[in-house]
């Protein structure tokens, strides 16, 4: 059975060594995953995991530091997504933190049919950075992923994105993102469903991406986020074991 994982940010640093939960987190150790004193549950917080004893201390639950676990190592893969309608767009937030992404950007596209008004967006931002963490503490991912704000395919030259680039197209992907060998990171872009319009591809693939095909069924978004990265993410890991 996997440990119980928590996010330290919403904790109270009382020492270098001693966490204290608020209520909430609290609760859910104890009566949820029914921890008790002494067990050991794994703490989340800039970019480490520390290993916590339980210890109850003046009628409050505290986390004592007994040392660190494994991590993650960074691979620098991005997800460029297309914003979707809301329960999809959430799926695809957990499914992408879960299969290694570690920066996200919405992204307007022709065929989204979801706009958000920019006086939303703190809420909506506020909303999905929640997301995000509740799925690092499923998948013991450290680092929350960097969530940027929705911009359209013609504003990402500014962003510092990988060398290797590719975008799931349905019909001019002819290579399989399985033969694809990413080294340095990767970032992937996902389009709306009903896919990209052709003035999107051809924006996408002057700006350096590579068409690729997510194999012969039709995916949606969310699903082709997670198959994607998940692939990815798996090659960065290899190209870094080589490495190292």
């Amino acid at each position: 059975m996997s440990r119980p994982r928590v996010r330290l940010e919403r904790a109270r640093k009382k020492t270098s060594d001693v966490w204290v939960f608020d209520g909430k987190q609290a609760h859910h150790i104890l009566n949820v995953r029914r921890r008790s004193a002494g067990d050991i549950i794994e703490g989340l917080w800039d970019g480490r995991i520390f290993l916590l004893r339980l210890e109850i201390e003046d009628g409050n639950l505290i986390g004592v530091v007994t040392g660190e676990g494994k991590l993650v190592v960074k691979s620098d893969l991005w997800l460029l997504v297309a914003l979707l309608k809301a329960d999809a767009f959430e799926r695809t937030l957990r499914m992408a933190t879960e299969s290694g992404a570690e920066k996200i950007v919405p992204l307007i596209c022709e065929r989204s049919v979801v706009r958000i008004d920019p006086e939303k967006w703190q809420a909506k931002q506020k909303r999905w950075t929640k997301i995000i963490e509740e799925s690092t503490k499923q998948s013991g991912v450290a680092e929350c992923p960097l969530l940027y704000e929705p911009m359209r395919i013609d504003s990402t030259p500014s962003l510092s994105l990988p060398a290797s680039r590719y975008a799931a197209m349905l019909e001019e992907g002819r290579e399989y993102i399985v033969d694809c060998n990413p080294a340095g990171g990767a970032v992937l872009a996902i389009g709306p469903e009903g896919d990209w319009t052709s003035k999107e591809k051809e924006r996408l693939l002057s700006a350096g991406f590579r068409a690729v095909s997510l194999g012969s069924r039709i995916m949606t978004s969310p699903t082709a986020a997670a198959v994607g990265l998940g692939c990815l993410s798996m090659k960065l890991e290899k190209f870094n074991e080589v490495k190292s």
